[in-house]
């Protein structure tokens, strides 16, 4: 009888044990996962950042070329103060 009630807590505890352990795996692997989504939505946010300095500089050349271009017709042109923000 004690021997059973050993081999049924020992089984019991091996259950439990590669639950745990199944539990460990899934949890290594979506931690993995989200790391790699992390990783990813950082690099597009960095390549956003630098088209952003990239292109910054041509709008400003093309505001000023219209501002020329419009004083010699004799408009008033007033670029945009605020740009709307980017969606994403």
């Amino acid at each position: 009888m004690k021997a059973q009630v050993l081999k049924s807590l020992r089984d019991q505890l091996q259950r439990q044990r590669r639950t745990l352990v199944g539990e460990i795996e899934n949890n290594q692997a979506a931690f993995q996962s989200i790391a790699e989504t992390a990783g990813e939505e950082l690099e597009e946010n960095a390549q956003r950042e630098r088209d952003s300095r990239v292109l910054e500089p041509l709008d400003e050349a093309a505001q000023r070329r219209i501002s020329e271009i419009d004083a010699e017709e004799g408009v008033d042109y007033e670029p945009p103060q605020n740009p709307p923000p980017q969606q994403k």
